[in-house]
């Protein structure tokens, strides 16, 4: 059994004055949206119009804690052709929000600990694999688990107030994958099938709403995720010392519903709306959804080795905002419009290497070097602004990153 205990501390620390002798500890946003109201804009009523200097506290100051507890336990049977596992475990997880201020905004909410959020989570998981023979195999694994939401995604607006996430639960996963594995002297490989599901997931986005002229806490529930693809990798033995290696991912990586959205301000309790959002069957961002390299490796009777991989990525989608495809009273938003991606990238790297034995001194000296091609133009990932103006979308870009042009890395090692 595990248990564990974490406690983080999220605070904003005054780094540079630019020359002023004090801030004044006030919500500037509140002051402008509440000025009859001078108690709603102290961030810390309790020390109203408090003056910080560099290396104090201010704005936000909370505590995030989570205890939970695991049970585990795993059973195995081999046999000569084949061998079956199952395994399973059960968790408590409690977690809550302390804060160390008490906002002008939310005074009953803000200061102190909020409720505990607990859940009772559990997973099964169950495989094995068959030997045709020494050289052909195939494994296969299944997994069903339930999981607690992450704390990040459990409160509304952790940074000022108690308030959770409506509508929050366990998420859960069903996954499996069945893989056939090649071990000859010529030729090792392994192809593998895979599909994970990921269901009642949260989300909570926080961001600066133009049409409101605030900060506003997009919480989605109801999130559902779907992955599933193949995968395969080999290595050829061409001649002594040359191989061929090859590998390939071709996948979907998909949001396969419509979550639900409640949309709150930072600085008002109120809902603002609870809406839809029309995101089923768009692709999920972070990675390529089509990834393939090829490669030769050399390795001298003589010490040294040298190696080449060519790399292709398609399939690069931008992560995606929520606010220009909702669905709201009238039908669909009138931004709504497809997914964006990126162009298709190509890398070229190159490895080389030299090692010597100088009586009991071994010295090895090897280099990297990424992107030969210095390839400045591939976009490995982005996401849309939450900033749009329906009239000049162009105002707005997509953010994007950017692969590294041309780079290296050598080591030096000495061992005695």
């Amino acid at each position: 059994m595990l248990t564990d205990l974490y406690r983080g501390h999220n605070f904003t620390v005054v780094d540079d004055l630019l020359g002023g002798d004090f801030w004044l500890d006030v919500d500037q946003f509140a002051e402008r949206d509440f000025p009859n109201n001078p108690d709603s804009y102290q961030n810390d009523l309790d020390h109203p119009d408090n003056a910080v200097i560099e290396g104090d506290i201010f704005a936000n100051n909370h505590y995030a804690f989570q205890r939970s507890g695991t049970l585990w336990g795993t059973g195995r049977i081999d046999q000569k052709r084949f061998s079956v596992y199952v395994g399973g475990h059960a968790r408590y997880t409690s977690m809550w929000r302390e804060g160390l201020m008490r906002k002008g905004l939310f005074p009953e909410t803000s200061l102190g600990e909020s409720e505990k959020l607990n859940f009772l989570t559990w997973g099964v998981k169950a495989g094995g694999d068959y030997r045709f023979s020494g050289r052909h195999l195939v494994v296969a694994n299944a997994l069903f688990t339930t999981n607690p939401p992450l704390f990040r995604n459990s409160f509304l607006s952790p940074r000022t107030r108690n308030s959770t996430t409506p509508g929050l639960k366990e998420e859960t996963i069903l996954s499996g994958d069945i893989n056939y594995i090649l071990r000859s002297p010529v030729v090792k490989g392994r192809i593998t099938g895979y599909y994970t599901r990921f269901m009642d997931q949260s989300e909570v986005t926080s961001f600066y709403h133009d049409e409101w002229r605030t900060l506003v806490n997009y919480a989605m529930t109801g999130v559902d995720k779907e992955n599933y693809g193949i995968e395969g990798g080999a290595e050829v033995t061409l001649t002594t010392g040359l191989v061929f290696n090859a590998v390939a991912s071709v996948g979907q990586f998909l949001w396969s519903s419509n979550p639900d959205i409640t949309i709150t301000r930072d600085n008002n309790s109120t809902i603002l709306s609870t809406e839809e959002v029309w995101i089923q069957y768009f692709r999920q961002s972070g990675t390529p959804q089509t990834a393939l390299a090829a490669g030769l490796e050399y390795n001298s009777s003589r010490f040294w080795w040298a190696g080449i991989t060519a790399s292709y990525y398609d399939e690069i989608y931008l992560d995606f905002n929520p606010v220009t495809r909702t669905k709201d009273d009238a039908g669909y938003y009138p931004y709504w419009e497809n997914q964006k991606t990126a162009d298709p990238g190509f890398l070229v790297d190159l490895f080389l290497g030299k090692s010597w034995k100088i009586d009991d001194v071994y010295l090895n000296v090897s280099a990297n070097l990424s992107n030969v091609l210095n390839n400045g133009t591939f976009i490995t990932g982005g996401y849309e602004q939450y900033r749009f103006d329906p009239d000049k979308p162009e105002l707005f870009k997509p953010r994007v990153y950017y692969y590294n042009g041309f780079n290296y890395f050598i080591n030096l090692s000495i061992r005695y």
